[in-house]
């Protein structure tokens, strides 16, 4: 995170990564994978309130190596943090620049630049509340 104009301009950057083993019903286990960041800029406009933009890209992995498909996200945020809690309200869209890799997400999920089928949304409307200890 970096702060700048006395911390009321924030830029923040989150990297996640995600494996997840799925027991299967024939015995053995299936492995997926997840990579995506998220990065924003907002401005505090009063005490306790900011405004800002929020970009995600999301990439899934079959197998844990096999990339699958790469959407991208952007839309605006709206930030309140008081002393002892905090809540962010984001509404992101879904960029017509995803890929799809696999042949299942090339037949399936990739339309026009959207990734949809079982994978993703046009819209996300994102609620988080945090509580500060």
């Amino acid at each position: 995170m970096k702060n700048w104009l006395e911390d009321r301009l924030v830029w923040a950057l989150n990297v996640n990564y995600e494996l997840e083993y799925e027991k299967k019903d024939e015995g053995g286990y299936k492995r997926d994978g997840m990579f995506e960041w998220f990065t924003g800029l907002s401005y505090r406009f009063v005490r306790y309130w900011s405004a800002g933009l929020e970009f995600w890209n999301h990439h899934e992995f079959a197998d844990a190596s096999v990339h699958e498909h790469s959407a991208y996200f952007l839309g605006p945020t709206i930030h309140y943090g008081g002393e002892r809690w905090w809540a962010t309200l984001g509404f992101l869209h879904q960029l017509p620049i995803g890929q799809a890799f696999s042949q299942d997400n090339k037949e399936f999920a990739a339309h026009d630049g959207y990734i949809f089928g079982d994978e993703h949304e046009k819209y996300y409307l994102r609620f988080r509340v945090g509580i500060n200890f």
